[in-house]
């Protein structure tokens, strides 16, 4: 799966903010690293990297045992977070963070996540009171040994959460992976008019005006928007059904831009794994993917909108309502498989407790 030329100048866009001018650069210029045989060989070895790379303070931060209740502990807001920030780390000690993330995640999930780090700095620069914002403040926390039995990481800070599991060289769960942007379209400045998640939303927004009238009307499920994605933190489970309008009955140009809003979800991931994760939403059934829409149909300042994307492998959640609705959510989720749950029950079973 590879990106357009449009979705390639999407990609160059835009600058990384981060802990001042010498380390945004060291940000953007650290080298993509070589992979090694396998995509999950090459994340544990520049994972196993950047611990060798720390001392032993903050070894004693970042890492966790895999079956520590702290893998579970997902969140989008600021808050205090376990791990090890970037501002806590050295300049090559950041360099080898940024290896990490290249080698998890694609090109354009990577920029994707710079940016994101980007624009914690231009909210502090857009609010009174930015002085709460701070680009450091995204932390890599790693759970059991990279590369050894089953193993995760998480990346996350404000408006970004990574959470992915691996065992015996496979990527077992990518979920959740929740992806935030305030403001959602830059209105002011040097960066006027950046759209981190652009691409997400003009997809189903063309989905939602291919639809027919009555096709339409299935698809709507709320008069407003909800002010923020139903399945956070503690809620993955909370939509059990899914509603609105099914893959069974769009039609086949239609459907295929269902399969492309949700492929734009996978492709943050690299190009096997995304590619595994949408053979299994095909093989768990693409008539079965219901497309939904709740709150405003068209764009405009204050004219908040949400669209859902929900079958039997997949949940993917965009909420744009806060802020005048230039804020938004999105997350990501596996309802089959969150965090690798039956890897972690499989680690219980076999005598390994929560330390």
């Amino acid at each position: 799966m590879t990106g357009t030329a449009s979705d390639r100048a999407i990609g160059r866009r835009a600058v990384v903010a981060g802990l001042g001018v010498a380390s945004a650069a060291a940000l953007v210029g650290a080298p993509l690293p070589v992979r090694a045989e396998t995509p999950a060989k090459a994340l544990a070895d520049a994972v196993n990297r950047w611990l060798a790379a720390l001392d032993d303070g903050q070894r004693a931060k970042a890492r966790f045992p895999f079956a520590d209740l702290e893998r579970l502990d997902w969140h989008y807001v600021p808050r205090g977070r376990k791990g090890l920030a970037l501002k806590d780390m050295t300049s090559s000690q950041r360099d080898r963070a940024m290896a990490v993330l290249r080698l998890g995640l694609s090109e354009a999930g990577y920029k994707k996540t710079t940016d994101i780090i980007t624009l914690e700095k231009i909210l502090g620069e857009i609010e009174t009171f930015g002085f709460f914002r701070d680009p450091g403040k995204y932390y890599l926390t790693v759970f059991g040994t990279p590369g050894d039995g089953a193993w995760g990481w998480r990346f996350e800070g404000h408006h970004l959460s990574l959470n992915m599991t691996l065992r015996d060289g496979r990527l077992i769960a990518a979920t959740p992976l929740f992806l935030g942007t305030n403001p959602a379209v830059v209105p002011v400045g040097h960066m006027k008019g950046m759209e981190v998640m652009g691409p997400e939303i003009k997809l189903a927004r063309a989905l939602l005006g291919a639809l027919d009238g009555e096709q339409r009307q299935r698809a709507l499920i709320a008069d407003g928007a909800f002010g923020d994605i139903v399945a956070g933190p503690g809620r993955e489970d909370s939509l059990k059904e899914p509603i609105g309008i099914a893959g069974a009955d769009l039609a086949g140009a239609q459907r295929d831009v269902l399969i492309a809003l949700v492929e734009r979800y996978a492709r943050n991931l690299p190009t096997d794994w995304a590619a595994e994760e949408m053979a299994r939403v095909r093989a768990a059934g693409l008539d079965g993917l219901h497309f939904a829409w709740a709150g405003a149909t068209e764009p405009g300042p204050g004219r908040g909108h949400y669209f859902r994307v929900h079958g039997p492998a997949v949940l993917i959640e965009y909420d744009n309502s806060r802020s005048d609705a230039n804020h938004v959510h999105s997350v990501w989720h596996d309802p089959m498989n969150p965090f690798g749950r039956d890897v972690l029950g499989a680690h219980y079973r076999h005598g390994h407790r929560h330390v």
